[in-house]
């Protein structure tokens, strides 16, 4: 039968094809965000100044950035990056990998229409993907409250 405690499990199967559709669109949206945004290199305003900070550290300690709570994550993928030895783009990567997380998760969780879902995508590339070069930190913490 096609029919299961009143439903048709035609209905089930299309429900299943749309969440797997919206799941691709957001695993599509998170690598070009990812890519543009993470594997970036002089777009920022300030991107000198996360660079002298990324290599030199100005005495920023993991320990230090919870005690006082100035931007312990700033600090942990700082401190993370260098035990890896790995250049100060791992910074702007992990960043932008974060920011995109958290924006995918709050769009899955809205459950949007493919039209919905298409215009936010759109509108992020339009207007927030610029800022993000700029911002990366805020643009964390507003993806975080998202």
């Amino acid at each position: 039968s096609i029919y299961r405690n009143g439903k048709s499990t035609y209905d089930s199967m299309g429900q299943r094809i749309k969440a797997k559709r919206i799941s691709f669109q957001l695993f599509l949206f998170f690598l070009c965000g990812l890519s543009l945004i993470g594997l970036r290199d002089g777009g920022g305003v300030d991107d000198s100044q996360y660079r002298l900070f990324y290599e030199q550290g100005y005495g920023a300690s993991l320990v230090n950035g919870f005690l006082t709570q100035k931007e312990p994550v700033f600090i942990l993928i700082r401190q993370v990056g260098v035990a890896l030895k790995l250049n100060y783009k791992f910074m702007f990567f992990m960043y932008a990998a974060l920011a995109m997380l958290f924006i995918c998760l709050a769009l899955k969780n809205y459950k949007l229409n493919k039209t919905s879902l298409t215009i936010y995508i759109l509108g992020f590339f339009c207007i927030a993907y610029t800022s993000a070069y700029t911002t990366m930190r805020q643009t964390l913490a507003m993806t975080i409250i998202l």
